[in-house]
């Protein structure tokens, strides 16, 4: 009982890893990026946030979504139909996504009929490049999302879709989709597409040289394991914080895990000075006993001036100043306590 007692600490970062993960692969696989509203990049208070606020109270926000498919024309009786389903099945939701509608056909009509009047040639020339085509025939559907919607432009992009589909029968890949709202979602997830795979790439390149440098599997797997759980931490923080990654935050992920495969570095290399005359666990305690205060002065250095950014009138600068920063100390968390006992445990050689 007491051998099994011994085992089980021994091995507890395992454990301690294999509980956390699941909350870590959730975090890793839903964290999503954010590049909606160039609001976000206006200083706080500032004369062009204020005059932006104002003019979209006065004429509406830019966030629309174009919506149009082959054969769209102002004669075409889905353009109509479409309209319709998409305010019905909008009223239907429990928060509306969309604020308006607008089509080609019913903004020809507006012009043309009382009070304006216009000549059918001059409402069209005015409709041109907006609601109609260049050809004086083709159109389209301008929605405009409600600030629900902007927050929550995938589901309405997957709204529109669905309804297409439902009450016009037009497929998904035939639906030609744009405007800002489509823009953002497209950036958002060819960003998460290539963070995944460069993500992916840096971890492979930063191991490979580990392995190259320390020259030992189960050193090289315990600096691995520690960079992997660093940086999985902030994902998580971020994630479960509500935070969306953007142009700016999307690096911190990668620095993390750079800067954790660092220190990790350092410490093994104490723990191998120390490892041919002292043994093994004499060596673990050796190595955190000259290694802590420089990883500790490295961590908070940085974090400082990390946390510095935090008085950035800009929120993106000022979010990554403070998640990175909250990264690079959880990192030092996991150096000083995971990656020795992961060392100890697994009888990493001198």
């Amino acid at each position: 009982m007491e051998r099994l007692l011994r085992t089980l600490a021994r091995w507890w970062p395992v454990w301690l890893i294999a509980v956390v993960s699941p909350w870590l692969f959730e975090a890793a696989v839903n964290l999503e990026s954010d590049t909606d509203a160039v609001i976000q990049w206006l200083p706080d208070g500032s004369s062009q946030r204020l005059h932006y606020e104002k003019f979209t109270q006065q004429f509406g926000g830019d966030n629309l979504l174009v919506v149009s498919w082959p054969g769209c024309k102002l004669d075409d009786h889905r353009v109509p139909q479409l309209a319709d389903a998409l305010r019905e099945a909008d009223t239907s939701n429990d928060s509306r996504l969309l604020r308006r509608v607008q089509t080609g056909p019913e903004m020809l009509d507006r012009l043309t009929s009382e009070p304006l009047q216009l000549a059918h040639s001059e409402a069209m020339e005015r409709l041109s490049g907006v609601y109609v085509g260049p050809d004086k025939v083709s159109t389209a559907l301008l929605v405009e999302l409600t600030d629900e919607g902007l927050t929550r432009q995938k589901d309405v992009i997957a709204f529109v879709r669905e309804t297409a589909n439902a009450s016009c029968g037009i497929d998904r890949d035939d639906l030609k989709l744009g405007g800002n709202a489509f823009e953002a979602v497209s950036i958002d997830e060819t960003s998460m597409r290539y963070l995944r795979s460069m993500n992916l790439g840096a971890v492979m390149i930063g191991l490979l040289i580990a392995l190259v440098a320390v020259r030992d599997v189960r050193l090289t797997l315990a600096i691995f394991v520690t960079a992997v759980l660093g940086e999985g931490l902030i994902v998580a923080l971020m994630y479960y914080s509500g935070e969306r990654l953007n142009a700016v935050a999307i690096v911190i992920p990668t620095l993390i895990y750079i800067l954790t495969i660092s220190g990790a570095v350092h410490l093994v290399n104490y723990y191998r000075d120390a490892a041919g005359e002292h043994g093994q666990s004499e060596a673990v305690r050796r190595m955190l006993k000259a290694g802590w205060m420089p990883c500790t002065m490295a961590a908070v250095s940085t974090a400082i001036g990390l946390v510095s950014l935090s008085v950035s009138q800009i929120l993106p600068v000022r979010n990554f100043g403070l998640f990175a920063a909250a990264g690079l100390c959880f990192s030092l968390l996991v150096l000083l306590t995971i990656l020795p006992a992961l060392i100890h445990a697994w009888g990493a050689s001198p």
